[in-house]
């Protein structure tokens, strides 16, 4: 081998070596684990089986529905502590690219900052709209405006109160009353407070 191919093999073995690095320093993420690991725990799998298992033991009573109920507000609770585990993560990692971006770091490691960028929806110039060029296809559009609205404006429910008063009942059509859904309302003091009572 020459001096020169040794001299480009040694290179290209500390090239791989530096990269093989990089990939392992990539690759380890404590928090992607614990994540992870969560998962995969045993008792997740069991908690996908057992919860249908457990709902299937119901026969469909009102009681049976109370039962669901409080299981619904239980676990609302639980998804909605996992949901501000994940928010914090959020905002913990945009927290270090803003603070990098501050420090003037753009590029480090394998990854760079790029802006997000959001276009807004193009708005209509006013002032041009009423100059003396666009003036009459303006005052055209202005008298069909005010037709359409002639026929269609209806003030809102507020508005009509403030302005008519009490004669506002003259005006407003009554709301209605729809059954939109069902709910659950004890009959009587649950079990727990009954027994709470009898002992005082």
């Amino acid at each position: 081998m020459t001096p020169q191919a040794s001299l480009v093999s040694e290179f290209r073995t500390a090239w791989e070596m530096g990269k093989s690095k990089q990939a392992e320093e990539l690759a380890i993420n404590p928090v992607l684990d614990v994540v992870k690991s969560f998962a995969e725990d045993k008792r997740i799998s069991h908690f996908d089986e057992d919860l249908p298992a457990a709902v299937d033991l119901l026969t469909g009573t009102l009681n049976d529905a109370n039962r669901l109920k409080e299981a619904e507000i239980e676990l609302d609770l639980i998804i909605t502590h996992f949901s501000r585990m994940k928010t914090h993560l959020h905002e913990k990692a945009d927290l270090f690219i803003k603070d990098r971006y501050d420090a003037g770091v753009l590029e480090e490691g394998d990854f760079r900052i790029v802006p997000v960028e959001k276009k807004t929806n193009r708005k209509v110039n006013r002032e041009v709209l009423l100059s003396e060029k666009f003036k009459k296809k303006y005052e055209g559009l202005l008298e069909s405006a005010i037709e359409d609205l002639e026929e269609s404006f209806t003030p809102t429910v507020k508005v009509v109160e403030a302005t008519f008063g009490k004669k506002a009942d003259e005006i407003l059509i009554p709301g209605m009353v729809t059954v939109v859904g069902y709910e659950l309302k004890p009959i009587s003091p649950m079990p727990e407070q009954a027994s709470a009572a009898v002992e005082l």
